[in-house]
């Protein structure tokens, strides 16, 4: 999605790339997410280390204070910014648009174009085209890791239940056991988890007033 959508946006804009980047390590550094470049550019700079270093405090202010960064000449940029010029410059760009993305108040990342011949303008709604591109990268690009991170949880709570030495199951509230470990099957002596499944809760009890009382105890 987010690469189909970089590519859009980069023809349409008529771009020689279209990307994001995102801040790590407590802003320290920036690593670059995703890229679309036209066929024969340049591949841009993967990751900048120590950015909160003072070479790189032109780009970062420009960033904090503004909506939005547009350059139509990069040769043109001051003095202070002659770190983040001469690395514009090995990318071989002339004028560039970008935009910060925003999450909880702070900056995560941004969202840029990239020509390598100047532009002296940009159509009036190029601003808030990149904002709302970038906004939808970034909860999709949440969203992903948010289904990463409930993956692996779910991995690691599959691993314990499956080796476990203690006996745990899964059952309705009426006692239809929906799962047991391979610990739990081999104490309570069924030749098979299909066995198991066709066994009422209660019946694992010596007594099943038993199981109330363990209900119970779990529903506070």
């Amino acid at each position: 999605m987010v690469n189909d959508g970089l590519r859009t946006l980069g023809e349409y804009f008529e771009a020689d790339r279209a990307y994001l980047y995102f801040f790590t390590q407590k802003g320290t550094s920036l690593k670059k997410s995703h890229e679309y470049r036209k066929e024969g550019v340049k591949e841009k700079i993967a990751r900048h280390e120590r950015i909160d270093h003072e070479d790189f405090k032109w780009f970062i202010k420009a960033l904090k204070r503004s909506s939005h960064l547009a350059i139509t000449d990069v040769d043109q940029l001051p003095v202070e910014a002659s770190t983040i010029k001469s690395i514009w410059k090995v990318e071989e760009i002339q004028s560039l648009f970008i935009v910060p993305l925003i999450m909880n108040e702070s900056i995560v990342g941004f969202i840029g174009l990239d020509f390598l011949h100047k532009r002296e303008e940009w159509p009036s709604f190029t601003e808030h085209t990149l904002l709302t591109a970038g906004l939808i990268f970034l909860n999709a690009l949440e969203r992903k890791r948010y289904k990463e991170h409930l993956r692996r949880s779910e991995n690691r709570i599959k691993m314990l239940f499956e080796r476990s030495a203690d006996v745990i199951y899964v059952s309705t509230p009426s006692g239809k056991i929906l799962d047991m470990n391979p610990a739990g099957v081999k104490l309570f002596g069924f030749n098979s988890l299909d066995e198991v499944l066709k066994t009422n809760a209660d019946e694992l009890y010596l007594n099943p007033a038993d199981r109330q009382k363990v209900q119970k105890a779990v529903s506070y």
